[in-house]
């Protein structure tokens, strides 16, 4: 198949996934531009999708299509907030057949992926051009995926984490992992519902980690610090006044010392010989 056969091919199955995006909006040639605007907008990008496009690919142009669509900024927000809402029944109902907290949060997981990883998907390059939008446009999608968020707000609410553990960082590590599968995977030896299990199942050990390696984990301090105890007792006895043998030998050596120094092991402070007038005068002389 040829690129060009390919392109047209691929256009023609996001058409089709937003067709099924708007079903049941407004009258048919109004979904019919939304359709063409959804599949425009995941094509080519934000930036490089023009209005005069959108109307040549349902065959409208001038005033007669600006009577379905207001600009293209709202036009954008409109597809890409229907894309998330549509995103986020579709996690609720797999959720809601669920009772279990992480069984919940593996369901969750696996539908967002299933998303995320379609090839057709509308909903992942509307999400992935929220940098190319004007501000204006960014603080509205802002609000919408605050909304969204508040799935897996819950969801992590829901489990049973150890206290240490911040669930607003786990939950945005989770998040940032989910929207950043597409950059790496490719279909091979896991499914993208495996993937969905290897991660929840990262999350919790690492989250049962946290409560049942905090016992071991002082049982292992306290060898520690019992190894570097008996490396160290010579120390301690001598802080005890307790002789040791190395102890003993310096003492020996010590006192002999001492005996050699005469007088000066005594305690008593040396005599320090006076000096003469004149030869303090010579010394200052020479010092300067």
């Amino acid at each position: 198949m040829s690129g060009k056969a390919a392109a047209k091919g691929e256009g023609t199955r996001r058409d089709t996934v937003a067709r099924e995006l708007f079903q049941g909006e407004l009258s048919p040639r109004h979904r019919e531009v939304l359709e063409a605007a959804a599949a425009l907008f995941a094509e080519r990008g934000y930036a490089a999708t023009s209005v005069r496009d959108i109307g040549e690919r349902v065959g409208l142009l001038g005033g007669s299509l600006y009577h379905y669509i207001k600009s293209k900024e709202a036009l954008f927000v409109r597809i890409h907030n229907t894309a998330l809402e549509v995103s986020g029944d579709r996690i609720r109902v797999a959720v809601d057949a669920c009772s279990d907290p992480w069984d919940r949060l593996e369901a969750a997981c696996t539908t967002m992926l299933g998303i995320q990883l379609d090839p057709h998907s509308i909903t992942m390059p509307l999400m992935n051009d929220l940098q190319a939008v004007p501000p204006e446009v960014r603080e509205q999608l802002i609000v919408n995926r605050n909304a969204f968020e508040k799935i897996f707000i819950d969801l992590v609410a829901d489990l049973p984490l150890d206290p240490r553990l911040d669930r607003g960082v786990y939950r945005l590590l989770l998040l940032t992992l989910l929207n950043n599968v597409s950059l790496w995977f490719r279909e091979g030896r896991l499914t993208a519902q495996d993937i969905a299990r290897q991660i929840v199942l990262i999350f919790r050990q690492g989250a049962a980690g946290a409560t049942g390696a905090a016992a071991p984990a002082a049982a292992t301090r306290k060898v520690r610090q019992g190894k570097a105890g008996r490396g160290a007792g010579a120390g301690r006895n001598a802080d005890a006044g307790l002789k040791t043998p190395e102890a003993k030998t310096a003492g020996a050596k010590k006192s002999g010392a001492e005996k050699a120094e005469g007088k000066k092991a005594d305690g008593k402070p040396e005599t320090v010989p006076k000096l003469t007038a004149g030869k303090a005068k010579a010394r200052t002389q020479r010092t300067i």
